[in-house]
């Protein structure tokens, strides 16, 4: 009991015959459970995942086996498991039986997701950020070059904002800035893209897949953003602030089929 990882042993036909107190903690499921069951359970998926089908693969090549399992706890959490099987062998070449070693990588799958994110997306309006423009552009352009449909990218620029940040600080102006990014995300449909580049730069990728002619979505889209910013900001109680938006938008392919062109 006092291993932390949870060790498995099964005969040639993949049925557990050892289970330690490990396993049954990281499985959640009693010892005397596993006992006799037939590895590998389901882990709580159904349908049974890829994975799952990957280590029935390996089971039956009779091959070692390394990856990553999600279990479904009772808690309605996830606990991520890094699974390894070796398969020990009689002189004859024959299987003999098979260990499986499970660890519980649930904070580091958890720190890594947390990184991913952070490098995707900006530290005070948590929206995307530039890397992920970047990334999004590529993939969006390229779905509307096989399908001929228009993309619009609106680049947004606030005007007055540095009064802000002179007259009442910092402070007001990243609060001003995470209402405007608020304030724009409940403009937006949920097929667009808003971005802050930096500063008071916004840049927003337009899905124009509907009927309608670009333009008219484009002036529709605009429309909706002046009366987000329009609107004005409280930047400290009793003290009200208003910003204006200057925005050029380029339209793919009319105005150009990169992203850095566009």
């Amino acid at each position: 009991s006092a291993v932390g990882e949870g060790i498995l042993m099964l005969t040639p036909d993949r049925r557990v015959f050892f289970s330690n107190e490990a396993a049954s903690r990281l499985l959640e499921v009693p010892r005397e459970k596993i006992v006799g069951d037939v590895f590998p359970p389901a882990f709580g998926t159904e349908p049974p995942s890829k994975t799952h089908r990957k280590i029935l693969r390996a089971l039956d090549r009779e091959e070692p086996f390394t990856g990553e399992i999600e279990i479904q706890k009772k808690n309605g959490h996830s606990r991520w498991i890094l699974l390894g099987i070796t398969p020990i062998r009689e002189p004859t070449g024959a299987i003999h039986h098979f260990i499986c070693v499970l660890r519980d990588i649930s904070t580091l799958i958890d720190l890594t997701r947390k990184l991913e994110h952070d490098a995707m997306h900006d530290a005070l309006t948590g929206l995307p950020n530039r890397r992920a423009l970047d990334a999004f552009l590529e993939r969006t352009l390229s779905r509307a070059d096989r399908t001929r449909t228009p993309v619009a990218v609106a680049m947004i620029d606030l005007d007055d904002f540095k009064p802000v940040n002179d007259t009442w600080g910092h402070p007001a102006g990243d609060a001003l800035l995470r209402e405007i990014a608020e304030r724009f995300s409940g403009s937006l449909r949920a097929e667009d893209f808003l971005v802050r580049i930096g500063g008071d730069e916004f840049t927003v990728v337009l899905d124009l897949r509907s009927a309608a002619p670009p333009e008219e979505q484009i002036a529709t889209f605009a429309e909706r953003l002046h009366r987000a910013v329009e609107t004005p900001f409280e930047v400290e109680p009793g003290h009200r602030a208003t910003v204006g938006m200057s925005m050029g938008v380029a339209l793919f392919p009319r105005d150009g089929e990169t992203s850095d062109a566009l």
